[in-house]
């Protein structure tokens, strides 16, 4: 076989990872809809007569996260096993192929599949709500709709980086990936945490100090305030990377450790 990548070979494995699996995926596509479905029961019957919108939006998000992540955990999940994983691991096709057949289960299909059962579901309670003149969709009081697209357009990238991270998760760890990668995750979080709590603010000597975004600085020390800015072209490299450099730096380490797996 060659190493070079091969988009027949991808399709013929796309295939026959499709054959293998299809009965897990639909198994669990249905129980991602009877949990969409349920949120949405609780949704109805949690109102009296005025149904507000913004809870849908909370529904959407924490099942797609949990979903997202479960799915891209078990992207690898044959080389939990030796026998499966030498099994897979003997398949004739190229680490990025079985790596790229993965991304595309996990992170493309799965999530085109959920974004499309919840707008049917949610089209569907829409279509009932408005056949019974008792009830009305409305948004919550006080609601302020700007800057929400862009929160949402943030919060995508954020679980976009997480459900990579645990597709890495699940060819790092051999065993028990989806629980490894949640504990190594906020193992991580509380460390960086306490690095800025006990490391990077004694470092200031005690001034009140505020990152406005990644290229402002505020340091109040009780003289005045004083502003560091970067320069423009670092703020915006900054700004970039730091909201879209997370999956690829996951897919990369995920290629290099599947690369090493060897039988």
């Amino acid at each position: 076989m060659q190493a070079t990548f091969s988009f027949q070979r991808l399709g013929l494995l796309i295939r026959k990872q499709w054959a293998e699996r299809a009965r897990l995926y639909s198994l669990m596509m249905a129980a991602v809809t009877g949990l969409l479905i349920i949120a949405f029961i609780l949704w109805w019957c949690a109102s009296d007569q005025t149904l507000y919108v913004e809870p849908l939006f909370i529904f959407f998000f924490v099942g797609l996260f949990l979903g997202g992540c479960i799915m891209a955990g078990m992207s690898f999940s044959e080389l939990s096993g030796r026998t499966t994983g030498i099994y897979y691991l003997g398949v004739p096709a190229t680490h990025g192929e079985k790596l790229v057949c993965g991304i595309l289960f996990s992170q493309v299909f799965f999530n085109a599949a959920y974004i499309l059962i919840f707008f049917l579901i949610r089209a569907a309670a829409f279509g009932l709500v408005a056949t019974n003149p008792r009830l009305h969709l409305a948004h919550l009081p006080n609601f302020v709709g700007i800057g929400i697209p862009l929160f949402r357009w943030y919060l995508s990238l954020l679980y976009v980086a997480v459900q990579t991270l645990y597709l890495l998760g699940s060819v790092y760890f051999e065993r028990f990936a989806f629980v490894k990668t949640t504990v190594t995750g906020a193992v991580t979080i509380v460390a960086f945490v306490l690095f800025m709590g006990y490391v990077v603010l004694p470092i200031t000597k005690g001034e009140n100090v505020s990152f406005a975004d990644l290229g402002v600085v505020r340091m109040n020390n009780g003289y005045g305030e004083m502003l560091f800015t970067f320069p423009l072209w670092l703020s915006k490299v900054l700004l970039f990377v730091g909201r879209y450099i997370w999956a690829p730096v996951f897919w990369v380490a995920a290629y290099f450790r599947l690369k090493e797996k060897e039988i």
